[in-house]
């Protein structure tokens, strides 16, 4: 055998004990915080965030401001969250996600905020919007959502957008600037998720309404917003 050979063979020998190795050490750099929230390695600024529980940071993450994080939300590796920030329950982003809810000043004489100018004087004017997000939304990978914008409820965020406008409950946005390209499903089926509020209960209360969930809303929208219903009927009761 050539060494050429022979050094590519060894190599591929050693490359499953490194894959091991390196999944062995993601593990530890993990940890879990209270109450029941997974934080990757390398994660930044978690003294900024309040959790409500259930959630789970990829690696990466950085945090600035204040940040509010619903029930069961989930956040992909390397985001940015800026706040003032305010994501609702059951929201998942994806990986690179940004969401800024403070803006560099614009009509002064620089927009340089860092503390090496005049000790931060001009970053003491930033300007800070609170970002809304609202309960059931995704927002796909690279996306980028600016201050002072509101996500209503439902909400798809494509890969790769940039949010400088609300956004309606249940549409789905993309490009840059993003825009509303459609409603994700029928009019009646969001008023009904509306009405229901499922948001507000846990993953054990919302286990019967399984159908509820997995039934597709604009394939068979008979029979989604028949079992809507029910679910409304009960959850407001």
């Amino acid at each position: 055998m050539s060494r050429g050979l022979a050094g590519r063979a060894a190599g591929a020998a050693r490359r499953p004990w490194q894959r091991l190795i390196s999944r062995l050490v993601d593990q530890r750099l993990q940890f879990q915080l209270t109450p029941n929230v997974g934080v990757g390695r390398d994660v930044e600024g978690l003294k900024h965030v309040a959790f409500e529980g259930d959630n789970g940071v990829g690696r990466g993450t950085v945090f600035q401001g204040a940040v509010r994080m619903g029930l069961a939300t989930t956040i992909g590796p390397n985001c940015v969250i800026h706040g003032p920030v305010e994501v609702g329950r059951y929201c998942q982003l994806g990986a690179s996600v940004g969401l800024y809810g403070r803006d560099h000043p614009t009509t002064l004489a620089t927009t340089y905020l860092n503390q090496r100018l005049l000790a931060g004087a001009v970053g003491a004017l930033a300007t800070d919007d609170p970002v809304r997000i609202g309960h059931g939304v995704w927002i796909g990978h690279g996306a980028v959502v600016l201050r002072g914008v509101t996500v209503g409820n439902g909400a798809v965020i494509g890969a790769g957008a940039v949010v400088t406008a609300d956004c309606p409950a249940y549409a789905v946005m993309v490009g840059n600037p993003a825009r509303s390209i459609r409603s994700r499903i029928p009019d009646e089926a969001a008023a009904l998720l509306e009405a229901s509020g499922w948001w507000r209960h846990s993953p054990a209360e919302l286990a019967p309404y399984r159908d509820a969930f997995t039934t597709d809303l604009v394939a068979d929208p008979e029979r989604g917003v028949e079992l809507l219903t029910a679910m409304a009927t009960d959850l407001q009761g």
